[in-house]
């Protein structure tokens, strides 16, 4: 073959070649008449054949009668089918979604159960080295006097961490047996104190509750503060406090003022002072945002 033979034939065979269409769009117009064809002369064969017979009528009526049901019933279970499909698609997340929180209340349920069977609920804060293997440490030095953790929020403090633990605590075993516990996992600067059930619900959660509360009503405020920090005192005060420690906190108050949180046993942590900003800063937004209105 030439090579001007051998052009032709590759320009001939390309797909963006208009002559390629066009010969294409015959070939399928040719192949669509031939499949009508054949399909007319079938037909025409079958009722021929049986036409002359002495049922051949009903025949051919019987047999349209059963193609017609056939198609019917496989459109029929295609479409449950697609449509059964297309609900497993739509519920899959929301029964997984349901499965976990199901699960959540029954551990949540779980643990109040056991703190009614003479089990005791505890929080303990202590403050480890901010290293590998000090959290696993120190969960096994609790673990042996079979305490159950149920919740762990973890606090940096630069060199070290502060470990909060809310703990399910069989009977006999008190402050006097969780500190020593809590030092011998070497945690240090260690705080215990009777928790209560409602702690166990999702930090998250129960903040995001809080600030819905503040932004209906910033008079909630020291309420709001208060239930987050349940070890706090809140009190109101004219004028900023000169001195700072770590142990108080003095945030705006919306109708004017000051408000001083302090927890003399327990330094705030830069998350809860974080927490607490944000709260009382969303407090005073509103606040400003309705005397503005008003």
């Amino acid at each position: 073959m030439s090579r001007v033979q051998s052009d032709l034939f590759t320009d001939y065979r390309s797909v963006d070649n208009p002559a390629t269409k066009a010969w294409a769009g015959w070939v399928r117009e040719l192949a669509e008449l031939a499949a009508v064809f054949v399909t007319v002369g079938s037909a025409h064969l079958l009722a021929s054949l049986l036409g002359h017979q002495q049922n051949g009528a009903a025949m051919l009526i019987g047999l349209g009668v059963t193609l017609v049901a056939v198609a019917a019933v496989l459109r029929a279970a295609l479409h449950r089918r697609a449509a059964s499909a297309q609900q497993g698609a739509l519920t899959g997340p929301r029964r997984s979604g349901r499965a976990r929180l199901r699960r959540r209340a029954e551990r949540h349920t779980a643990a109040l159960r056991g703190a009614r069977q003479g089990h005791t609920l505890w929080r303990i804060r202590t403050t480890v080295p901010d290293e590998p293997g000090s959290l696993a440490r120190l969960c096994a030095s609790l673990s042996r006097l079979g305490v159950n953790i149920l919740s762990v929020e973890l606090h940096p403090l630069g060199e070290v961490v502060a470990d909060e633990f809310i703990v399910d605590a069989p009977p006999g075993v008190g402050a006097g047996e969780l500190l020593p516990a809590a030092r011998s996992g070497r945690g240090a600067s260690t705080w215990v104190s009777r928790a209560d059930p409602h702690d166990l619900t999702d930090l998250p959660t129960r903040i995001l509750g809080l600030a819905g509360r503040v932004a209906a009503d910033p008079a909630e405020l020291p309420m709001a503060l208060r239930d987050l920090y349940v070890d706090s005192a809140v009190t109101w005060t004219p004028e900023q406090p000169d001195d700072e420690s770590p142990t108080r906190m003095c945030l705006d108050d919306p109708a004017g003022g000051w408000l001083l949180l302090s927890r003399p046993q327990l330094p705030f942590s830069p998350a809860e002072l974080a927490r607490a900003r944000a709260l009382a800063a969303l407090a005073v937004r509103d606040g400003a945002g309705r005397r503005c209105e008003d």
